[in-house]
């Protein structure tokens, strides 16, 4: 049954070729057709088959102009795609127009080196209400890429990849810099010539080889502009108040699969992210300066780099100029506020949650739940990463960097919380840990906070638990120079670990309760630092190749509960008021000779011993 609608009449041109189909005050919609196609000026472009991209572009772009032209607020403008597209400039939406593909795949022609959609004014004036909305199955292709699979050598010519190159250039990819390959191109003039489907075909190289390359580097479709590292992003929205994606499939692309930029109210829905990990940078969706409520939800595929990269500054190169210092949007500062992200499963390149935040500016409410990661890779990476602060030039305060919120992962992680830079308020629960580990708070890796010193607050993470079998790491560990507070840490099942704490930094108002291990691998309380705070139910199944539980500085922390036993191999715990710790016959925390063991109490000033203990051993 056809629904009837009405819209006003107007005409595109359809560049140079293209056709275009224009709404009538009588138009109808084919049965089976979604209704949101419905009460808006529409136009249908039918593809041209034209691959250099060029007749399809213009005719998209055409159509999406006088859309805008003739939309409002109230009566948007709907452009209709249905089939293979080619295109080699970006889909610029203008305001309150909907680009609405069905059954769609829109194809990046080789050598573009542009974005795939953009919103039309990417200016100080901006967009309202643009929408990307896909019905079916929708594709939108950025790069064509392959593999190389045999070794060249000096002198020679060819090279063979790891499957069938439709005829264009395409660039070697992630080459060591300064080699005689990292600018050489690729040059495929009649694709296979072996076998159209599936073997491996030879290919010359546009460039002389003088020096041995090694198998394994990449070639794609798609040079990074090098004008600008904000080209080849699929989506591209900059200064947009009102944003829908929704149902459809991103990539592969050269770099970032979507990124906004001083993007207000936007919602992200049934995004399926497809990078091929042949290039640098293939983020998921990124969230940059300047934006506030934006919604992302069930998002799946694969990433080559970070998930979701989500950065409050001026100072970073994929930065658009608008929001570079100095701001020159009127009325929006480059502060992000509330991201809500949840039902992500996706196989995550590098971090799943990278957060930034400098140079004056504010990264204030991200949450995050049911985000599980199907990665079988244990890169050296958090689940969430702080910083590092060396992408700004002013670090933030722990102020400017607050109220983040994750709940529900699964997946391989080094770390649950990387702190790379100064935060605050952070609530990270139910954390399943898959693979090897190295931290659940604190420092990993090489780039901690570019110089500055950690000012880190009001930290809780509850309801974790790892898997593996080998290595493990410390739960807390912050380095020299850090001042941490409020921090609390419970409910944590380690099947495999090397200590509790392993701290460096002022660490006050710590406190670990209810903290299992299956295998502890080393000294469970080693700091090298007096924490304040308490330790209650810390409970080591088995003790792996140690003999000593408190070293480094004395403990500091109020023990109760069930806490590891304190022997002769052990530095004496100070005696927090309050505190309780059980003694094997070998020590006496109060300096006599006793050898019957027992509990003690702290008192402030020393401890007293309560009871004996005869049975107790070591």
């Amino acid at each position: 049954m056809a629904v009837g609608y009405a819209r006003n009449r107007y005409t595109t041109a359809a560049g140079g070729g293209g056709s275009v189909t224009t709404g009538t005050t009588a138009g109808t919609v084919a049965a089976g057709d979604d209704p949101r196609i419905v009460n808006a000026l529409s136009a249908t472009v039918s593809p041209s088959g034209d691959t250099t991209g060029a007749t399809d572009a213009a005719a998209i772009n055409a159509a999406l102009t006088a859309a805008g032209q003739a939309a409002n607020s109230v009566l948007g403008g709907l452009v209709i795609l249905r089939g293979l597209y080619y295109t080699n400039a970006p889909l610029a939406i203008p305001s309150n127009t909907t680009l609405l593909v069905i059954n769609t795949t829109v194809t990046l022609a080789g050598g573009s080196n542009c974005n795939i959609v953009i919103n039309a004014n990417q200016d100080a004036t901006g967009n309202v209400n643009v929408r990307v909305r896909g019905i079916g199955r929708c594709r939108f292709i950025g790069q064509f890429g392959a593999t190389l699979t045999a070794q060249a050598t000096a002198g020679d010519s060819s090279i063979q990849v790891d499957k069938p190159l439709t005829p264009g250039v395409y660039q070697l990819n992630n080459a060591p810099t300064g080699t005689a390959f990292d600018t050489a191109t690729i040059t495929v003039s009649n694709g296979n010539s072996t076998n159209a489907t599936s073997a491996p075909y030879t290919a010359t190289l546009s460039n002389t080889v003088t020096t041995t390359r090694a198998a394994g580097w990449n070639v794609v479709n798609q040079v990074r502009n090098p004008t600008s590292s904000r080209f080849n992003f699929g989506f591209f929205f900059v200064n947009v108040d009102g944003l829908v994606v929704e149902n459809v499939s991103i990539g592969p692309t050269n770099c970032f699969s979507c990124n906004m930029q001083g993007v207000r109210n936007a919602r992200w829905n049934d995004i399926h992210i497809d990078q091929d990990r042949l290039s640098p940078n293939q983020d998921g969706i990124d969230t940059g300066a300047g934006c506030s409520n934006i919604f992302i939800t069930n998002i799946t595929g694969k990433t080559g780099d970070d998930l979701f990269s989500i950065y409050a500054q001026s100072t970073s190169s994929s930065l658009h100029p608008l929001f570079k210092s100095p701001n020159t949007v009127a009325g929006v500062s480059n502060n992000i506020t509330n991201v809500v992200i949840s039902d992500v499963s996706v196989d995550v390149g590098i971090t799943p949650v990278r957060l930034q935040a400098g140079d004056g500016y504010t990264l204030d409410g991200v949450t995050v739940t049911n985000l599980v990661n199907l990665s079988t890779v244990e890169n050296n990476v958090p689940i969430i990463q702080f910083g590092p602060t060396g992408y700004v030039t002013t670090a933030p305060t722990a102020a400017q960097f607050k109220n983040i919120y994750l709940n529900g992962y699964r997946g391989p992680a080094r770390a649950v919380i990387q702190a790379d830079s100064n935060f605050s308020n952070v609530h990270v629960s139910n954390v399943e840990i898959i693979g090897l580990w190295n931290r659940i708070f604190g420092y990993l890796g090489a780039n901690a906070l570019g110089g500055w010193v950690a000012s880190i607050n009001d930290v809780t993470i509850e309801n974790v638990t790892t898997h593996n079998t080998t290595g493990g790491g410390a739960v807390m560990d912050t380095l020299t120079g850090w001042t941490v507070s409020n921090v609390t840490i419970r409910d944590v099942h380690i099947r495999r670990g090397t200590a509790l704490t392993l701290n460096a930094g002022t660490c006050t108002g710590i406190h670990f309760s209810n903290i299992f291990f299956g295998i502890l691998a080393g000294t469970c309380f080693r700091s090298t630092v007096a924490e304040t705070g308490t330790a209650s139910n810390i409970t080591v199944n088995t003790y792996s190749g140690v003999t000593a539980r408190y070293s480094g500085a004395a403990l500091g922390l109020a023990l109760a509960g069930n806490t590891p036993r304190f022997t002769s191999a052990d530095i004496t715990p100070s005696p927090v008021v309050g505190s309780q710790i059980f003694c094997a016959t070998t020590k006496d925390p109060t300096g006599g000779s006793a050898t019957t063991g027992g509990m003690y109490v702290g008192d402030g000033t020393a401890w007293n011993i309560l009871g004996t203990m005869p049975n107790m051993t070591t």
